[in-house]
């Protein structure tokens, strides 16, 4: 192991950690030798020291630990939650798997460098993703998220004063390229081996069929209430309140679903079953747990085994039951082809460019949409190319007008004229 590096006495230190250099301050007057943060090099290291140092003797004051990522981290993480914001979970799960673990983590907010937020994302686009089963790289989704967390939290520490400027604000993040979007959705035949499946217990068929045909997201279905079920009006539908507990859906309004006959049908037989399914339901929920307890976002509550029961092994997600309506209304599945504009509405985006992927999804659109077109086949049986000197037009081609002096065919035509 090197020997830490040979300062003048009170100037601080500079040792070797891993593979990298620590800087500890001078000692304080309560003993203690703070770090004040972790670079690659030791020149690195050595330059950040003495940069303290003056700033230290130049100001007339002692140095002390400085805010470093990590701990100005945690209180960026702390003040979201205490602003109600949503997704604070979800950010601290990601923090913890992708954040806390770059090189940058320990340094102070002032020594964090675009270099070092550029090089930190590209290490992510390497990193394998959490499920080891799936043995796939990081995705592109999850790589922006870190990095836009990264960015709200240095924009906060911008505000608070204690950086100039964000080192992540002009970090460009690049696309793999990778065709696969990361989610699925159900085939019409995957959704009749649900429907008819008789092995699945009634009350998990149910809530899974009641998410397919309202594409609800996961936490506004687990906390709808029995007074947000409108199925006996005159045109059903639910009412969606909230996307948590106490937190109003992700679109921030509120918003109502219409009922389709599947679903009105669903709801019926569901409350039928509800009082002997949950006998304790303080909270008048429509799907709460056997024990009357309202469900926790993220937790499957036996969804994979159930789709296991209909032959459906391949990986699904509990999200992907609102892809599947998405794109189910939009190819036609359950009757007519909804319009984009239409499905947006139901399903609450924001804009239509997050409800234009499901006209990618729908490949049975187009398959019909070509299968429907008999022209082709017509074109097909007959000679498009008229007999030499001949006037006659059988494939109802426009002619072109006599008075035109140029009739040598364009580039396209005569390609066309030739096969």
């Amino acid at each position: 192991m090197m020997e830490k590096n040979k300062r003048s006495y009170g100037s601080g230190t500079v040792e070797p950690y891993g593979k990298r250099f620590r800087v500890r301050l001078p000692r304080q007057p309560d003993g203690g030798r703070p770090v004040a943060g972790v670079y690659d090099t030791e020149e690195e290291a050595n330059r950040m020291l003495d940069a303290l140092l003056v700033v230290a003797e130049r100001e007339h004051v002692l140095l002390s630990t400085p805010e470093t990522v990590r701990t100005f981290g945690e209180r960026f993480l702390d003040r979201r939650e205490n602003q109600g914001l949503r997704n604070v979970k979800t950010d601290r799960s990601r923090w913890k798997h992708h954040i806390e673990t770059a090189p940058f983590i320990d340094s102070p907010l002032q020594a964090v460098a675009r270099r070092h937020v550029r090089d930190w994302i590209l290490s992510l686009s390497k990193k394998r993703a959490a499920d080891a089963r799936e043995r796939r790289v990081l995705s592109f989704s999850s790589r922006k998220h870190a990095l836009n967390l990264v960015r709200a939290m240095f924009n906060a520490a911008v505000e608070d004063e204690l950086i100039n400027e964000n080192p992540a604000a002009n970090v460009k993040l690049i696309d793999d390229g990778k065709t696969d979007d990361g989610w699925t959705y159900l085939t019409l035949e995957e959704q009749t081996a649900i429907t008819a499946n008789r092995v699945i217990p009634e009350a998990d068929r149910l809530r899974i069929l009641f998410a397919i045909y309202t594409g609800l997201r996961q936490g506004e279905q687990w906390n709808l209430e029995l007074a947000d079920l409108r199925h006996e009006d005159p045109a059903p539908h639910v009412v969606v309140r909230r996307g948590s507990k106490g937190r109003s859906p992700k679109s921030k309004r509120l918003r109502r679903v219409p009922l389709l006959p599947a679903a009105v049908l669903i709801v019926r037989r569901w409350l039928e079953l509800l009082p002997g399914y949950a006998k304790k339901n303080p909270e008048s929920l429509a799907w709460p747990t056997p024990r009357g307890c309202r469900r926790q976002k993220g937790k499957l509550y036996g969804f994979k085994i159930q789709l296991g029961k209909a032959g459906i092994t391949r990986s699904v997600r509990w999200h992907d039951l609102r892809h599947t309506c998405g794109s189910s209304l939009v190819a036609g599945w359950w009757g007519r082809p909804w319009r984009l504009e239409e499905v947006r509405e139901v399903l609450g985006h924001a804009s239509i460019t997050m409800t234009e992927r499901y006209a990618h999804l729908a490949p049975s659109v187009i398959s019909q949409a070509a299968a429907e077109t008999k022209i082709g086949h017509e074109l097909a049986t007959k000679s498009p190319v008229p007999a030499s000197g001949s006037n006659a037009n059988p494939a109802g081609f426009p002619l072109r007008a006599r008075q035109e002096s140029n009739l040598r065919p364009t580039a396209p035509e005569a390609v066309a004229l030739s096969s």
